[in-house]
């Protein structure tokens, strides 16, 4: 063996002598089946490969050199190396087992194995290189390579191996035999038929049943005279068979390395062996769970791996078809999600809230990373890295953002990879929207179709590459995927749940948690618009063809300065004011037109600044259009051929189809841009908004079967036409606009006809559901900029005024405010939505509206203003002096919490308190005035903690959230403490907030706990503030789906004894009060310090329990997260 030499006596295997007495005469039969085998000319030519020693070690970390072989080893058997001793698992069959690899019996075992000799002595190595016959007398047998052994398994193992080998050497040894003839008679369970008791089965074909019976039948007689011996001899008969399994493991694993003589199918042969053996021994171990069925193995149908010829073939293919990514292709920023999706997260934690759970439906994907509760986002300069350092990931976007040519990129990527590495993960593209099935099953199965459209001779090793985890899927369009049954949607997840690599790409919008919740963990990366740095660049390196057969070549110089400067209003300025405002955390402000923030203004100049406004003022709004990767595409395609560009996205669409169809013959441009169809552009064009029409308005899809794009363009020669134009293509299996904003375009024409016709948009946003969305949204948006916007919003704006106001910020930029004449459009819309009881979602999302004009007028919502300052509109309610019941009695309340005891009653003075929690617009007004620099707002803590801030960090810039109706989120207690005291001077005693002169010792302040609670429930001790059954339609909760803020205010019905609201869900509420485990100590109401701070309410993210009354959290003063708010109280100076 090389490293160890010793020979040890039969008598030691067994604690009993007589129990093994006769063995050396049993196993002196074995020599028979050895000397019809084992010739004396290939004794002499078998030799161990030279590195077999060192590379199996290796596979068990036990070393750290690498070779080719050690290289196939990891590939056969999915072994990944490390400094730490394996643990691994795999899949065979229906059910998981240990990775035999990771059950290596000891070290020594690899130096060579112990054999059994006929003189009485213990080995264990039997194979043709350590079994020697003499030349003049085959029948002589000698053995060689002798090593250290433990009892009872080397013998075992011996025999077991000898078997094994037996078979695949006489496998090799018969010229022209195929390998799968063997594997065909001599399934799982028929190769272990006989050891342990099991009667043989003989298999069918000839081949393989001369082989059974010559090598395989002769050593199972020894096995059962083995096994059969133990039974009268103190019941150790099941010990036999358990160490026959595990040495049939071992058998399989020695010989799985021998891929020198054996070849790949036979060392999948014995890795199986090795499998189902270990499994036997782990069932007779007691180690399985009960009822275990065997795994049996129908190697008929295994594919093979495939040959490294065969995939470079398939990687080239991929390479020559994506030829042109290697340099156009620009890399892409995003964010990465600090938590994955459906990440396990604990019962109870300090950064979640107890008894709270995830949302369940209809939330996007950006409302959940952004603070503690879900995980914050990380930047990400290139997402393709990001992507590439994960092994499941779920890539979002806006349309038009990159997400497909992202995945394309990522396909070209690992088909380098595939060139040069071996073993290498192989990617497939899978586009999901040609998906039709419904089962895991026929999942797997359209995979296999994607690989095979490369490379048929590689989907003929599919199977063996699923089982060994060598595929990664890039799937893309989660969001075309036609949602024929919610079977399809579960045959994805239940797929997807055990691929070990893949990436899925969706529109953000479009993402709901449901679509993945099933299907296991995966990072979060989502897709950010373009920088203007990351604009020029692509717009440089822009490279273009001719025709099919020229080089690609650039943008002149003039052509990218004219496109650059003139259209984009770019400058050195420009981009000088983006990196200031960037470095210091302010990127977001640099697309706002408003006053950059004042901790940059030392770094500012009246340049950069000028620069930012002429781009900002730019009638077209060209740059803030082309933040998207699509349209900034559309814009260079367009300018390149016409030399100048349109303004509004709809009509960039128009201009761009124009061209397309300019080239074919099918359109004329004068030189003021009117375009003019002929007769074939016109019936095309035509023929395009029928099948955008079915495809996008009806169906929701994005393709469709040959012979339906056929009948709805009316003949072959419009789908020829279509495809010379770029504007569709067509793949084996279906018909597909170029791009889904080119199918959505085409769609809002047919729009264009039914506004003509006085077809309102209920159509396609049912009054009963309208604030869902149906896929038709972008087709809206562009809509406005084929019709214009006034006349798109006075369609919209009754049926759907949410899409209404983003169709005007997407044409005015975020933030801008519509004509007074649109606005009132969208308000009515709004107030005809509102007043549902049967829709609180409907209700929230006009709300929503309102907040986003800054048109909600009710009281104590807003701010008013004063003189040149704005000041909360604060609606104050007094809650009379008196005692009330705090607490709660388990008893009376089931959910009731230890930390809610003891329930008794406490006295409180009078107070006023707000009847909303604080709104976005109320804290604007303290950002605004300087709240962030002025030292005496701040306790000491709350100082240190804000450093460098001059605005809350969290969701503060984030549309989704910062709602000017909605209640503040994201917000620390050292902030609503800050804002507290701001209020104290703002409102001096002529303000007279709470309508009396200022009461001596009174202050405006964050209520202490027992105010919070008497306010909230009355004196009654209820359980809800509304009662004591918990009502769904009474709050934001997560029983209610709205699964997010909503404006304050717009549950009446759950409403408190003395008419606050919100007090049960929408946001927890900050307390000055200390945190304590019960209300045996007493309350600490001091404001200065770092302790835990108490919050109340609940939130739009909690359950039944946590919107009690009487339900308390706590968090530290720094933690600060989407579903943290608070209301404040005018009360006298806490002790």
């Amino acid at each position: 063996g090389g490293t160890t030499r010793s020979v040890k006596s039969l008598s030691n295997l067994a604690t009993d002598g007589d129990l093994l007495g006769d063995l050396a005469q049993r196993l002196r039969a074995l020599n028979a089946a050895l000397s019809a085998w084992n010739h004396p000319e290939e004794a002499r030519d078998e030799r161990y490969p030279s590195t077999a020693y060192h590379y199996l070690l290796t596979a068990l970390n036990c070393g750290s050199r690498s070779n080719r072989r050690l290289d196939e080893l990891r590939a056969l058997t999915n072994v990944s190396m490390g400094a730490a001793p394996l643990l691994l698992v795999r899949e065979f069959g229906n059910r998981f087992l240990p990775n035999p690899l990771s059950y290596a019996l000891e070290p020594d075992l690899w130096a060579g194995q112990m054999v059994i000799a006929p003189f009485g002595y213990v080995h264990g190595d039997l194979n043709p290189g350590n079994i020697l016959c003499r030349v003049d007398d085959p029948e002589e047998i000698f053995l060689i390579d002798f090593s250290r052994h433990e009892p009872r398994g080397p013998l075992f193992f011996d025999l077991a191996y000898l078997e094994l080998e037996l078979i695949v050497r006489r496998l090799h040894d018969q010229p022209g035999a195929e390998w799968k003839d063997l594997l065909d008679a001599v399934t799982a369970d028929r190769l272990f038929a006989g050891a342990g008791g099991q009667s043989a089965q003989r298999p069918s074909r000839p081949y393989a049943r001369c082989t059974y019976d010559d090598c395989v039948l002769p050593v199972r007689e020894q096995v059962k005279a083995l096994i059969n011996a133990g039974k009268s001899a103190h019941g150790v008969a099941e010990q036999f068979e358990i160490a026959w399994w595990i040495a049939a493991c071992a058998a399989g694993l020695v010989l799985t390395r021998r891929e020198g003589w054996l070849g790949q199918p036979r060392q999948r042969l014995a890795f199986l062996y090795a499998a189902y053996a270990l499994e036997r021994a782990l069932d007779l171990l007691g180690l399985l769970p009960g009822n275990t069925e065997y795994t049996h193995f129908d190697l008929t149908v295994q594919s093979m791996a495939p040959t490294r010829a065969v995939e470079r073939a398939y990687a080239e293919a991929v390479l020559d078809d994506l030829e042109d990514f290697e340099f156009t292709y620009v890399d892409l920023a995003g964010t990465q999600a600090a938590v994955p999706l459906n990440a396990p997260t604990k019962r109870r934690s300090r950064l979640t809230v107890p008894r709270d759970r995830a949302p369940r439906v209809a939330l996007p994907l950006t409302q959940l990373p952004e603070g503690t509760l879900t995980g914050a986002r990380k930047p990400l300069e290139n997402i393709r890295a990001a992507m590439r350092a994960e092994d499941r990931v779920l890539l979002l976007g806006e349309p038009g953002s990159g997400k497909t040519t992202t995945l394309l990129r990522l396909f070209y990527d690992y088909a380098q990879d595939l060139t040069g590495t071996p073993g290498a993960l192989i990617p497939v593209f899978v586009p999901l929207a040609r998906y039709r099935g419904q089962s895991a099953d026929d999942f797997r199965e359209f995979t296999r179709e994607c690989l095979a459209d490369f490379s048929p001779e590689l989907a003929e090793s599919f199977d063996w590459l699923w089982a060994h985890d060598r595929l990664v899927l890039l799937c893309d369009a989660l969001n075309e995927m036609p949602r024929e049954s919610q079977e399809t949607l579960a045959g994805l997840q239940a797929t997807l749940a055990n691929v070990k690599h893949t990436a899925v790409s969706c529109r953000v919008k479009d993402f709901t948690n449901d679509d993945l919740k099933e299907a296991g963990r995966f990072a979060i990366v989502e897709i950010r618009d373009l920088t203007p740095p990351l604009m020029q660049a692509i717009i440089t390196g822009y490279r273009y063809q001719r025709n099919a057969d020229e080089a690609w070549v650039p943008l002149t110089e003039e052509q990218q300065d004219g496109l650059w400067v003139e259209e984009l209003r770019g400058s050195d300025n420009l981009l000088a004011a983006w990196d200031v405002l960037r470095a210091a955390g302010h990127a977001d402000a640099f697309w706002r037109d408003e006053r950059p923030p004042g901790n940059i203004l030392a770094w500012w100049d009246d340049n950069r600044e000028e620069a930012r406004r002429v781009m900002l003022s730019d009638p077209k709004g060209l740059m803030l259009l082309c933040r998207n990767p699509y349209m900034l595409f559309l814009v260079i395609e367009i300018y390149r051929v016409r030399g100048g560009l349109s303004g509004s996205r709809g009509a960039l669409f128009a201009d761009f189809v124009a061209t397309l169809m300019e080239r074919e013959g099918l359109a004329a441009i004068s030189d003021d841009g009117t375009v003019t169809l002929t007769a074939a552009g016109k019936a095309l064009n035509a023929a395009l908004v029928r099948l955008a029409e079915v495809m996008q308005l009806q169906r929701g899809q994005t393709d469709i079967t040959h012979d339906e794009a056929l009948e709805l363009l009316g003949g072959e020669a419009h789908l020829r036409l279509a495809a010379q134009c770029s504007l569709v293509y067509e793949t084996s299996a279906a018909v597909r606009f170029s791009h889904q904003l080119v199918q959505e375009y085409f769609a809002s024409q047919q729009m264009v006809a039914d506004i003509d016709a006085g077809r309102l948009a209920n159509t396609y946003w049912p009054p009963e559901r309208w604030w869902e969305r149906t896929g038709r949204e972008q087709t809206a948006l562009i809509l406005a900029g084929v019709i214009g916007l006034a006349k798109a919003v006075a369609w919209l704006a009754p049926a759907q005024p949410e899409l209404a106001l983003d169709c005007v910020e997407e044409a005015r930029g975020q933030g801008g405010m519509a004509d007074s004449d649109l606005q009132a459009l969208m308000i009515a819309g709004a107030h005809a939505k509102i007043g549902d009881p049967d829709n609180p979602v409907g209700c929230a999302a006009a709300y929503r509206v309102l907040g986003r004009l800054n048109a909600d007028d009710r009281k104590g919502v807003g701010v008013i203003k004063r003189a040149s300052i704005a000041l909360p509109d604060i609606d104050w309610v007094e809650i009379p002096a008196g005692a009330f019941l705090m607490g709660s009695d388990k008893a009376l309340d089931a959910q009731a919490d230890d930390n809610e005891l003891p329930q008794r009653h406490v006295k409180l003075p009078t107070f006023w308190i707000t009847r909303y929690p604080v709104t976005y617009a109320q804290y604007e007004a303290f950002v605004a005035a300087g709240g962030y620099h002025e030292r005496g707002y701040w306790t000491d803590a709350g100082w240190e903690w804000k450093g460098a801030n001059t605005q809350p960090e969290l969701c503060w810039n984030d549309p989704i959230w910062h709602i000017s109706n909605h209640p503040v989120v994201g917000i620390t207690w050292y902030e609503a403490d800050a804002y507290t005291r701001w209020l104290n001077m703002v409102f001096g005693d002529s303000l007279r907030p709470i309508g009396t002169a200022r009461m001596s010792g009174l202050e405006i302040r964050l209520p202490t706990e027992a105010e919070w609670e008497k306010a909230a429930r009355g004196w009654d001790g209820r359980i809800y503030p509304y009662g004591n059954r918990f009502d769904t339609a009474n709050g934001n909760t997560s029983a209610t789906d709205i699964e997010r803020t909503c404006a304050v205010g717009i549950f009446p019905e759950g409403a408190s004894p003395y008419g606050l609201l919100d007090m049960s869900g929408n946001v927890w509420e900050w307390c000055l009060t200390h945190w304590r485990d019960s209300y045996t100590a007493p309350a600490d109401n001091q404001a200065e310090g770092k302790a835990r701070r108490v919050l109340r309410g609940g939130s739009w993210f909690s359950n039944q329990s946590s919107t009690r009354v009487a339900g308390r959290f706590w968090l530290m003063p720094l933690n600060r997260d989407v579903n943290l708010g608070f209301r404040v109280v005018v009360g006298s100076v806490p002790v």
